[in-house]
């Protein structure tokens, strides 16, 4: 590749902009026609060349766009091309038709290309979701953790024995499931207020996948009994802020969490 083509590539790249001016979420970029100066997100910074207005379009350095805007830049050799890609969210909605997000669920759920199922749920009680977790918990390199709220178990034990007897089924499976130590189930039970909730309604998948709601992995929450609202998020960064949020929970500095496994009267029956 010669100097000019390095220059055109490395350099420049066409912005379809009628202003001098470019946005990305909250980050602002000014160039002025002609000069080297520029302003970067609040930051005065110096241009390789200065920006260039060819036949109505802008032209500003490839580079220095990318990196002001916290865009991915990559470089094809064999196309002799360069590429920018902002990094957006996808978000798709789930509402009215409760069985699309179950349909949706199971699928991101059973999708055996993910290797790590994090879980925070209010009520997790729907068959379907929990033998799909059950199924991909028998795998060696999965990660599934969830945590749900204590209330759960003294709830169920008293007042539905289906729904207690479905939850400590699939806990003490996933414990028997385990080969790696990776799955597990552990019990958010607020010490200091009884009426203190863990109502917090997440999925993550993976490294980049959100799901997030209304609706309680339940019979109502599922099946068109109530009026719901879920999404699912596509986002990096914002699934790593998810990730903190869980991992905090998880690791319980206020010491809320117990184990049901280890409070049932009788011990989880260990398959041979």
């Amino acid at each position: 590749m010669n100097n000019k083509q390095k220059l055109m590539v490395g350099l420049l790249v066409v912005i379809a902009l009628l202003s001098s001016v470019a946005y990305a979420g909250e980050k602002k970029v000014v160039v002025t026609l002609g000069k080297k100066e520029a302003v970067a997100n609040g930051k005065k910074v110096s241009l390789d060349v200065p920006p260039q207005l060819v036949n109505g379009t802008l032209m500003v350095p490839f580079r220095f766009m990318g990196e002001s805007l916290g865009a991915n830049i990559e470089w094809n050799k064999k196309s002799g091309t360069a590429s920018l890609a902002m990094e957006t969210p996808t978000i798709e909605m789930y509402t009215e038709k409760n069985k699309a997000s179950l349909t949706k669920l199971k699928e991101l759920i059973e999708d055996k290309n993910t290797k790590r199922i994090w879980i925070e749920m209010y009520e997790l009680t729907d068959s379907d979701i929990l033998d799909s977790l059950k199924k991909r918990a028998e795998e060696k390199d999965i990660d599934i953790k969830i945590i749900l709220d204590y209330r759960q178990h003294n709830d169920y034990a008293e007042s539905d024995n289906a729904k207690y007897s479905r939850m400590v089924d699939f806990e003490c499976n996933l414990e028997n499931a385990r080969n790696n130590k990776n799955c597990e189930v552990r019990w958010w039970q607020f010490c200091n207020d009884n009426y203190q909730k863990l109502h917090r309604k997440i999925f993550l998948f993976g490294k980049d996948t959100i799901w997030i709601g209304s609706s309680n992995i339940s019979h109502y929450g599922l099946y068109d009994k109530n009026k719901e609202i879920n999404l699912k998020i596509v986002d990096s960064k914002l699934a790593s802020e998810f990730e903190e949020i869980f991992k905090k929970d998880w690791c319980d500095p206020d010491k809320n969490i117990c184990q049901l496994v280890e409070n049932l009267e009788e011990p989880c029956p260990k398959q041979p």
